[in-house]
């Protein structure tokens, strides 16, 4: 999905292409979009159903994923893997599709610090998940019935999921990791080495906040991330995967580059 302007055109391409070379069965690759602009002709588009939500609602939590549950969603039909745009594809893509669960997700990846001093309950998370289409009609019903509520008590669209419903199974842990969870280095020694590279067994890297996966991209000493998962220019693994994959080493598509004090690179 992508809606707004967070994301540029060159995600949605560069996921379609990596799905073409790890999914040699015939499949559709859909991407539900406010704008189609930019999107190569070889994916499909479609629009976001409407389900009622406000500007604000949009603006924390990815809500319009909701709108995946729809009991007719366009002409879609058949078992569906849905993949954020921040993603990287790593690996075979079929065996996801044959994994069991009327809705599989990712478990959430605790930071230390949750594990020893919060104790936060481990959920479900959105970025990566599968299901039979129009057979969980009951979470984009209960959402449409009172968007206002929900989006207001609840935190985003997975505590959502998470909430609506009873049954939820989880991916196998290596099959969808964590960019900063799993291969950057603790903080402060990530600005010295590199990230790892993903292990073979993974099929999903997951870039969830920041950094931005086309913040690695350039080779132009940027600075990337934030003080805690932070990096500087190209990581090369993830260069060639972009540019690879048909992805655009410009402003457009992978947003201003800044140094390590925050101002600007020309």
């Amino acid at each position: 999905m992508k809606w707004g302007k967070a994301y540029a055109p060159d995600y949605v391409n560069v996921l379609a292409s990596a799905v073409r070379k790890n999914l040699p069965e015939e499949h559709r690759f859909v991407c539900l979009t406010d704008d189609a602009a930019g999107i190569s002709p070889d994916v499909e588009t479609l629009p976001i159903p409407d389900m009622g939500l406000s500007p604000g609602n949009f603006r924390f939590g990815a809500w319009p994923k909701i709108s995946l549950f729809k009991p007719e969603l366009h002409d879609l039909s058949g078992r569906a893997l849905f993949i954020d745009l921040d993603s990287m594809i790593c690996g075979d893509l079929a065996t996801m599709f044959d994994f069991p669960g009327e809705l599989v997700m990712v478990e959430e990846w605790p930071r230390p610090i949750d594990r020893v001093k919060f104790r936060r309950p481990i959920r479900g998370a959105s970025m990566v998940i599968a299901f039979e289409i129009g057979t969980l009609g009951h979470i984009y019903d209960e959402l449409v019935a009172r968007p206002e509520h929900w989006t207001s008590t609840v935190r985003n669209d997975q505590r959502f999921m998470w909430k609506r419903q009873s049954e939820i199974t989880f991916w196998p842990e290596s099959w969808v990791i964590s960019f900063k969870r799993h291969l950057l280095h603790p903080p402060l020694v990530n600005r010295m080495l590199p990230p790892r590279t993903p292990p073979q067994d993974a099929s999903i890297l997951a870039f969830h906040g920041r950094p931005r996966p086309a913040e690695l991209v350039p080779d132009a000493h940027q600075g990337w991330g934030d003080f805690w998962r932070a990096g500087r220019g190209a990581v090369p693994w993830f260069r060639e995967y972009w540019l690879s994959n048909g992805g655009r080493e410009t402003i457009d598509a992978i947003g201003p580059l800044r140094d390590w004090r925050g101002r600007p690179i020309n």
